[in-house]
């Protein structure tokens, strides 16, 4: 074997910044990241077209199966409630007692969290309890402050 051949020296083993980045790596990881963000802002067609009353049929469930789901649902939109309150008081707690400002913004994000989920919950109580689907936020932002046009 030849002695260039052992040691390989080009122009690439001194300078290669594109390599010393990886910058396929990075072009790769920011598509991925982009992505992610389009399909966040992108609303999803629904499987099926269908009134609430097909989907009960569908589903097999009665009006005393919809009030104890509202009656779960609703349970559980409150339990996430509280526990993101609690979580929300406590990442305050942190700032102020142990004064980790990680700590404290961990407790925020927990607390979107939990929040989200006691609105998705809540969401889907108030579907069936206007017995409609595809209703949107702002018809359940009417249903909660009282506005007129939601009540059926």
């Amino acid at each position: 074997m030849a002695i260039r051949d052992v040691f390989k020296i080009n122009r690439k083993t001194f300078l290669y910044p594109t390599g010393w980045l990886d910058v396929t790596a990075v072009r790769n990881l920011n598509s991925t990241i982009w992505g992610s963000i389009k399909n966040l802002f992108r609303v999803p067609a629904p499987d099926r077209v269908e009134s609430f009353d097909e989907a009960m049929h569908r589903l097999d469930m009665s009006e005393t199966d919809i009030e104890q789901a509202i009656k779960n649902y609703t349970g559980i939109a409150w339990m996430f409630f509280i526990l993101g309150i609690i979580v929300f008081l406590y990442s305050f707690y942190l700032i102020f007692a142990h004064v980790t400002i990680s700590g404290f913004i961990l407790g925020l994000v927990s607390t979107a969290l939990f929040l989200s989920q006691a609105f998705q919950y809540h969401f889907w109580a108030f579907q069936m309890r206007q017995k409609r689907l595809g209703l949107t936020f702002k018809d359940w932002k009417q249903y909660m402050l009282g506005e007129k046009g939601t009540h059926s």
